[in-house]
């Protein structure tokens, strides 16, 4: 496999070539079989089906889920059938087309899948609003500008709500963390909308219960993004301030938060003053984080694999890299 052109994207990935899963064929047709009954019992366990026949799906290749990919897209239609079926189908195919680009098809079949989101839910249940959100925040990294500003413009008046309180008008659309959640990944976006966004992220990392998405939302070096989008150096180093204050044996991603915020790039548009980067380094290294970590601060060290999967929040599929 080839990786697909990204103009936009800094940090493109690449697909190591490979073959699917020898079994993949079986697997599809658990999909099929389960997706097209209108008993929904089959879709249920679908996920713990497939894995049965080509292993957790963590270790899924690339190869293997584009190929599922596919044909998940073909069946599309099944949403329409039960609650349990759309659920299924959203969880199975977010998961097979993370990151949303990298292998060669991925425009085309973030296409298809954005042609879905046209017709939105069919059966609106709260777990199918949080895994709608997730689903998207799986391949938000595959939707170009314009895709990524029509989603927040969606996201906007559900994070920030008028002045009393109240929902926008229309039927509600459940699961505000997982919203959160996908605003902090869409990279694409102006630094303005970013800071505003960051602040929002800090008045609620008590509930979304981490720190991981201020880093994402203020990171020196964009997984997808432009770099002339990530916020200025001076809200980065108040940032940097606020994380450091934290108990960082606690406050869960703050530690790798502070390391993407005042990571070290060498470009002095966007990296931190060097008196903050020192701080942030000495912050992590008293609180015992990675020491991969201090080296971003200090040299501008790169992402280990398991940081990658770290920063985009979920792993990568078997086989897809960062880097040229």
């Amino acid at each position: 496999m080839r990786p697909t052109a990204q103009p936009e994207a800094e940090q493109p990935l690449t697909a190591r070539p490979e073959s699917p899963h020898d079994e993949v064929g079986r697997a599809i047709a658990l999909a099929e079989a389960a997706l097209r009954k209108k008993d929904s019992g089959e879709a249920k366990s679908l996920r713990a089906a497939i894995e049965r026949v080509i292993g957790p799906r963590g270790q899924w290749s690339a190869a293997t889920c584009r190929v599922l990919a596919d044909r998940l897209l073909d069946l599309a239609e099944a949403c329409a059938l039960s609650e349990q079926h759309e659920l299924a189908w959203l969880r199975l195919l977010g998961w097979c087309l993370r990151p949303g680009f990298g292998v060669d098809g991925d425009g085309g079949r973030i296409d298809r899948m954005w042609a879905v989101r046209a017709t939105g839910l069919r059966f609106p249940s709260k777990a199918n609003w949080a895994q709608w959100w997730i689903t998207w925040r799986w391949v938000a990294a595959g939707l170009d500008r314009a895709r990524q500003l029509e989603q927040f413009a969606e996201l906007r008046p559900w994070l920030w709500r008028d002045a009393d309180g109240k929902p926008p008008a229309g039927p509600h659309k459940h699961g505000p963390m997982e919203m959160l959640q996908l605003a902090a990944v869409l990279e694409r976006i102006d630094a303005d909308a970013k800071r505003e966004l960051g602040e929002l992220l800090f008045a609620r990392a008590d509930k979304l219960g981490s720190f991981w998405p201020i880093g994402r939302v203020g990171s020196r070096e964009p997984f997808c993004g432009q770099r002339g989008d990530v916020v200025d150096p001076a809200t980065a180093e108040a940032w940097i301030q606020r994380l450091c204050a934290l108990d960082l044996a606690s406050a869960e991603g703050a530690s790798f938060a502070i390391a993407q915020i005042a990571r070290k790039t060498g470009d002095a548009a966007r990296d931190v003053n060097a008196a903050v980067r020192q701080q942030a380094a000495d912050r992590l290294a008293r609180a015992k984080a990675p020491s991969t970590w201090v080296e971003m601060v200090v040299r501008g060290a790169d992402f280990s694999d398991s940081d990658r999967g770290r920063m985009f929040g979920e792993s990568l599929p078997a086989g897809l890299r960062l880097g040229a």
